[in-house]
């Protein structure tokens, strides 16, 4: 690293701090920035991003790779200035890949358990048992097979 390579750190507000704190800690002779401070757009090399809004990008003339923070990259592929020439590295981060994986399953056993549909029967003061289906009757699908899709399959797979 050099003085002409600098990082830009856009996420949201409660987690800025203790990321730049870290990244300062580890990346000694960097130039760490925080939207929407910049400092010298020529220097950014490297951008750590969360929804960024669309002017981030723009005069970034050096920008080589850009960090995805999070467990997908729609919020980047949404951005329009998001520039094509520039590879996007998403990171897999094993506590935010835990977290989506318990909201999934939790998710998985409240639809196949019916329990929108009790939830719904108590709001209206009323109780009805429910018919049940056996775990191993039901298919659930994934819309992506990632660090996120593959764990929920493996716990969600019937094992003998």
């Amino acid at each position: 690293m050099n003085d002409s390579e600098g990082l830009l750190l856009h996420i949201d507000s409660q987690r800025v701090p203790a990321w730049a704190a870290a990244l300062r800690a580890t990346l000694t002779e960097m130039p760490i920035r925080i939207w929407p401070d910049r400092g010298d757009p020529d220097q950014i090399r490297y951008a750590l991003l969360w929804k960024p809004p669309p002017e981030l990008f723009d005069g970034l003339p050096n920008l080589q790779v850009i960090f995805s923070v999070g467990a997908g990259i729609d919020h980047l592929l949404s951005c329009t200035t998001l520039p094509a020439h520039v590879p996007v590295v998403r990171m897999v981060e094993p506590v935010l890949t835990a977290g989506m994986v318990e909201y999934v399953i939790y998710n998985v056993i409240r639809f196949h358990r019916r329990m929108h549909e009790y939830d719904a029967q108590q709001r209206r003061a009323e109780w009805r048992v429910l018919p049940q289906v056996t775990a191993s009757d039901v298919t659930v699908g994934s819309r992506g097979w990632g660090s996120v899709g593959e764990a929920v399959a493996g716990l969600l797979t019937e094992r003998k």
